[in-house]
């Protein structure tokens, strides 16, 4: 094995390309501000009746900010929360759009009742600029159009548009843009209409608002956000709803490739999200009929047209492919980027009527850890109050665009609203932070919307904050492992990581954090799942650390390139959806709200769309497609401290009850339901909630009750359904007596202990049981009764009697860690019999090698392995298990002629549950042994109870340093990024390589470049090839190399660079060594 040097300098060179079009100064602004208006800034309903709605709107001020064109002061026209500009080259005046709700079948026409006016003469109107690429770089661009610019006329002809009617799943609509300007680019007049009311009237129709089988209740919140006369439509009471229809309908359906693997794992979700009272089914591609985009989406739009349960929320479990039995395919947007969003688009507007959620699983391992990931974070999520209390805001400072208001707003947010501290981790991509924020337009009205002025989320001038440029991977990295609920990232992005701070896929690796986090990677093609390779989003959510889960719970990420302006936009609405305090204005402001990203990418779309209405549409319509939720659909994300659920509720029901009734914290949702089954659910509002049944199982069976809400843990119970008379035992609880020489006398199950239980049951009948016999059995194969019956005697109603040590098993030695072992308690009196069940968890330890490395500090203590040298190995044992290992021990050997063992044996001893311990084994190698020689050892682990495991090591011994040539020549490549691209090819002879002091063939490990001037920039795409080549020339780019680097590099400073490559290559030393180097970036 070798490192290749070329002593060659490379001399890197930047570009910097000059727009010189535009500056934008706050200093410049002039501020008009009306202190009478008729309402609140924006719109809002005055009047409401049948037969339409009165809609005012009014602005409280008006700012005119400077723009430089082409050497020209010009004036863009902003509006306090209005955050987009006008169309492309138009006059930039601000404009704005709410939906409005339309009985069913009418058509919605508009006239203005009263407007109060503003004249400003002399006024140089900006066109608004080409929203950019997020690829893209530079300032913005601003050309005039010149069929507006040269008319005299007013733009625009109308100051209020209706849209046609549309639906948002099931609720006619129509759109009401109000642009409260009126500007002649001849005369330079600008009429500002502060105030004006306009009447929406309803023609026609049947007086009705909406489609009620369309409704659901976890997709109101989206409608009551965004439809400004929300409260015209009709309450839907769910809580008296029918659970069951007469068709196998679902409001949540899991589609799945056909293999049984994943039939398996979209079953524990249905499960868990049925017991939770989500009415969930699972299909397969083979039930759909094909793995087209054309097959799902009929599929899709047929059950939401004619099932009695429409779907309002889809998880796609599995990769994107075309084989059906590993695949579930996607469509593909308009030519450009992969969008599960086409799915739940019915209506064809781009819009979702349908929740899409993805987990991107090829196999049985990946499935199990997205599947874990979710359920187990619900289930038991973190504890930590450090965790909740530094959220994580990552960006790269660039002066032309948003990215830095975005992160920072969102980490002002959490630290005003719930006192929280962020971890900021912010680098300079390009300008310099000072007393401007962004020099794009309208950033005068983001700032004083969110700012100190308004919010206060954020100061007014970016300067007081400090720390602009310390951020790095590393950073990003040590926040994720201390700790984070989520982590919002905004800046350029690629399908491999992030621009700054230059976070990679590659340092997913480093990530230790077994306590997830929810990511929000607001930028470029980070969630490419059609890639050729693993994305970024999908190596984050496939992530473990030692086996445990880490890395991500979930993640928000962009399929392909995305638009400047309108990711921002877009990422505020979707905050707003999961915390509606954030911008309070707008919307509804329940007190909380559950927090589910799948629904807040929805709601975040339907934001944009009004945002600015009707400009700039087309790079909305992009962005409608672009950003997708892998996780669980219905995954709800916690971001305080959970604390548990103390409701009130009857142990028992008794049989042919037709309500149930609940006392619990108002918004709880409550569910009752018998194998997976729901037979009964409602939302509690305060007080007793009183939950309609329906299928009541027959009496000796139990009912799963679950309660959920935000922050709160999981409450599951279960209710004994009981006859309306006579007695009715049934287990209560129990505990386990395993102190030695039974066992470890920790109280829990282990693996290879005698487990004596304490059993109590109860009488939850109205009558005495006499001569009660309880016989306690399992199915389970790791478990062996050896005592399992026990005498109770009489039981009066509702009394309990515990008897302590009445049963006993053995545990086997091989139980699997964490396994759910479930007992059936048979208790009999007489003729009488009563069944119940109770589950405990077993634990059990996991032993496995850890990482091991080569430690020459008795040899020359150059760091690695040489011939002739004895070396230690040092070799950690891992134990993944909830249980103590004993007795651990671990043996190497090796079969290669050049290595000799000294100490092959080890005593690794006792090892607890989730920790690790290392020990050293020596080696010695043989002075004869070539370089580059991979030596494979294997480690046998052993441990009582016949715990036995094999591990592999691969061991390098003889690195060699090859530096290729002497010369001085400084040249750009490889690595010159003037521009975009690049593709570099280079040969080496053998007898170069071999002069250097080489002596044979063997392993590249790594490749170094002698650079003496450095620019930082990111090279996306960058990929290194290699190929043993026999021709000593080259006549164009090589073919048919190996690729042994691909991920995004960056030149970190001057002096030798080096690159390790992700695969070693095998160079024959009789041949020369051809290297191909390219990288491809947007701009």
């Amino acid at each position: 094995m070798f490192t290749l040097k070329n002593s060659i300098s490379k001399a890197l060179l930047m570009s910097l390309a000059i727009f010189a079009f535009v500056v934008f100064s706050n200093a410049n602004a002039q501020e008009f501000k009306y202190n009478d208006s008729w309402g609140p800034d924006g719109m809002s309903v005055k009047a409401k009746s049948p037969s339409g709605v009165t809609v005012n709107f009014s602005t409280s001020s008006v700012i005119l900010n400077d723009v430089m064109v082409n050497g020209m002061t010009m004036k863009s026209v902003n509006i306090p929360s209005v955050f987009l500009p006008n169309n492309e080259g138009y006059p930039d005046l601000a404009g704005t759009g709410r939906f409005i709700a339309i009985p069913q079948g009418s058509k919605a026409t508009y006239r203005i009742i009263s407007s109060r006016i503003e004249r400003y003469s002399n006024v140089e109107v900006a066109p608004a600029p080409r929203i950019p690429l997020e690829t893209e770089s530079g300032p913005l661009q601003y050309t005039k159009n010149n069929s507006v610019y040269s008319k005299n006329a007013y733009y625009p002809e109308n100051i209020v548009m209706l849209s046609e009617a549309s639906k948002i799943r099931g609720i006619d609509v129509v759109m009401l843009g109000i642009t409260p300007f009126q500007y002649n680019p001849v005369t330079k007049e600008l009429i500002v209409y502060r105030d004006l009311q306009v009447q929406v009237d309803f023609i026609g129709g049947n007086g009705k608002f909406g489609e009620d089988r369309l409704r659901s209740r976890w997709f109101d919140p989206i409608l009551s956000d965004n439809i400004l006369n929300s409260d015209m439509l009709p309450v839907i009471d769910y809580g008296k709803l029918p659970v069951n229809s007469v068709t196998p309908d679902y409001e949540y359906v899991i589609i799945r490739p056909n293999n049984p693997e994943f039939a398996a794992w979209a079953d524990t979700i249905k499960n868990f999200r049925n017991k939770q009272g989500i009415r969930t089914g699972v299909y397969s591609i083979a039930d759909i009929g094909g793995n087209t985009p054309t097959q799902i989406e009929t599929w899709i739009n047929n059950a939401y047209n004619t099932w009695t349960v429409p779907p309002v929320a889809i998880l796609i479990l599995g990769d994107y492919g075309t084989d059906g039995n590993i695949n579930v395919t996607s469509p593909i947007w308009n030519s450009y980027c992969v969008s599960d969003n086409i799915y739940g688009d019915v209506n064809g507007d781009d819009m979702p009527e349908i929740i899409m959620a993805r987990m991107t699983a090829n196999n049985n391992a990946q499935l199990q850890v997205m599947v874990t990931k979710s359920l187990g974070y619900e289930l038991n999520p973190p504890t930590s109050a450090s965790f909740y209390n530094k959220p994580i805001t990552a960006l790269g400072w660039q002066t032309e665009r948003w990215f830095q208001i975005c992160s920072e707003v969102m980490g002002g947010f959490f630290k005003k609203k719930f006192g929280m501290n962020p971890t900021r981790i912010n680098v300079i991509y390009s300008g310099t932070p000072g007393t401007v924020w962004s020099t794009a337009t309208n950033t005068s009205t983001v700032v004083n919307y969110f700012g100190t002025v308004g919010l206060g989320y954020i100061p007014m001038t970016p300067d007081s904050l400090g720390n602009w440029n310390n951020g790095s991977a590393q950073m990003v990295v040590d926040a994720l492992n201390a700790g984070a609920f989520m982590l919002q990232h905004r800046d350029h992005g690629a399908e491999t990581g992030w621009g700054e701070p230059a976070f990679q896929s590659s340092h997913i690796s480093q990530l230790t954090n077994t306590n997830l986090s929810y990511i929000f990677s607001i930028n470029c093609l980070t969630g490419k799942y059609n890639y050729g390779s693993e994305c970024f989003a999908e190596k984050f959510h496939r992530y473990t650390y030692n086996g445990q889960n880490a890395g991500c719970v979930g993640i928000l990420a962009a399929s392909e390139v995305s638009y400047s302006f309108v990711n921002d936009t877009y990422a505020w609405g979707l905050y707003d959806n999961m915390w509606p305090s954030f911008m309070p204005a707008y919307g509804t402001t329940p007190s909380s709200r559950d927090v589910r990203p799948g629904f807040g990418n929805a709601a975040g779309k339907y934001f944009l769309q009004q945002s600015s209405w009707p400009y700039n549409t087309n790079n909305k319509q992009v962005t409608y497609h672009l950003f997708h939720h892998h996780g669980d659909a219905f995954l709800q994300m916690y971001y305080a401290v959970p604390t548990a659920l103390t409701p009130t509720h009857a142990s028992t029901i008794t049989y042919g009850a037709t309500t149930f009734n609940v006392t619990v914290d108002s918004g709880a949702f409550i569910c009752l339901s018998y194998n997976g089954n729901i037979v009964g659910r409602n939302t509690s509002v305060g007080g007793t909630t009183v939950v309609n049944l329906t299928n009541v199982p027959t009496p000796g069976n139990q009912l799963d009750i679950v309660i959920t809400k935000q922050n709160k843990y999981r409450y599951m119970q279960k209710v004994n359904v009981i006859p309306a008379s006579g007695p009715f035992v049934v287990y209560l609880n129990s505990t386990i007596n395993d102190a030695p020489p039974l066992g470890n006398g920790n109280g829990l199950m282990d693996y290879a202990e005698t487990n004596k239980l304490n059993l109590k049951i109860k009488n939850v009948g109205f009558a005495q049981a006499t001569n009660v016999n309880v016989k306690v059995t399992t199915t389970d194969s790791f478990i062996t009764m050896t005592d399992s019956t026990e005498l109770y005697g009489n039981i009066n109603s509702n009394d309990s009697l515990l008897i302590n040590n009445a049963f006993t098993y053995n545990v086997a030695n091989n139980i699997p860690d964490m396994r759910t072992v479930q007992f059936k308690v048979t208790a009999t009196s007489g003729s009488n019999e009563w069944i119940s069940y109770f589950d405990i968890v077993a634990h059990a330890p996991f032993v496995k090698k850890g990482s091991h490395a080569i430690v020459d500090s008795i040899g020359n203590n150059n760091g690695r392995w040489d011939a002739n040298e004895q070396v230690k190995l040092k070799v950690f044992e891992l134990n993944t298990g909830s249980s103590q290992a004993k007795n651990v021990t671990g043996r190497i050997i090796c079969s290669s002629p050049y290595v000799t063992i000294n100490l092959d044996s080890n005593v690794y001893g006792n090892i607890n549950g989730a920790d690790s311990v290392f020990k050293y084994f020596t080696l010695t190698s043989a002075a004869n042994t070539p370089a580059g020689t991979v030596a494979t050892v294997v480690l046998r682990t052993r441990a009582d109870y016949n715990v036995v495991k094999l591990d592999t090591m691969q061991l390098t011994i003889g690195q060699n340093v090859a530096i290729i040539g002497n010369g001085t020549t400084a040249c750009g490549w490889p690595f010159y990024t003037f521009y975009m691209d690049s593709r570099t090819c280079m040969l080496y002879t053998s007898a170069e390589i071999l002069a250097s002091g080489v002596s044979n063939g063997g392993y590249i490990t790594k490749i170094g470049f002698d650079v003496t001037t450095a620019a930082s920039q990111v090279m996306n795409g960058f990929k290194v090839y290699m190929k043993n080549e026999s021709a000593s020339s080259l006549s164009g780019f090589m073919t048919g190399g190996t690729l042994v680097y691909d991920a995004p590099y960056t030149v970190t400073g001057t002096g030798w660079q080096y690159i390790n490559l992700t695969t070693p290559f095998l160079w024959i030393g009789s041949q020369n060594l051809a290297i191909e180097i390219c990288f491809n970036n947007s701009s």
